[in-house]
């Protein structure tokens, strides 16, 4: 697919997306976005994010699992690269350790509702973290193309069909 038509899809390719062709239902990639979509709502509030944003990720994460099963990229660590990527876009820049620090707020709660145990920033855990999470959003930057970061509203796809980007081979 090229310029602005890369973003839009016939009811047939939303049926047969790579998560359905591992053996999801449609109702069940249906629930896991909900909650991916729910899980960049959260740390967007928790990170003090604007709306704009938050539906910047959210719309990431979509066009991420139309490439991308979910069972090879679990929506919690994608979810996570949705939102320090849109952070950038939207020039609302967090650091790196804010994102993981929300990320394990969230997701690691203790069973009482309590919160998890702050990670030391010299553990390997957090190194691990911050790894896993700049490799995943490489692998969404390759995955979305460079167009996908001028998602600005409805201008998004007249941006994409526009502009004319040499991309080298084997990058996206």
């Amino acid at each position: 697919m090229a310029g602005h038509t890369r973003w839009l899809f016939t009811r047939d390719q939303l049926s047969n997306t790579p998560s359905i062709k591992n053996g999801f239902t449609e109702e069940k990639e249906s629930t896991i976005r909900q909650q991916a979509a729910d899980l960049i709502q959260k740390m967007g509030q928790k990170m003090q994010l604007n709306q704009l944003c938050m539906n910047t990720a959210i719309v990431y994460m979509h066009r991420f699992y139309m490439f991308h099963s979910l069972q090879k990229f679990p929506f919690k660590r994608m979810a996570a690269a949705c939102i320090f990527l849109a952070a950038k876009v939207e020039e609302q820049p967090k650091k790196i350790e804010l994102v993981i620090r929300t990320y394990n707020y969230i997701n690691h709660r203790t069973e009482d509702g309590g919160r998890p145990p702050e990670l030391d920033v010299r553990s390997q855990e957090y190194f691990e973290k911050g790894q896993e999470l700049v490799i995943n959003e490489n692998i969404l930057l390759q995955t979305l193309g460079v167009c996908a970061l001028w998602c600005n509203g409805i201008y998004c796809a007249m941006t994409c069909g526009l502009i004319h980007v040499a991309i080298l081979p084997n990058h996206f």
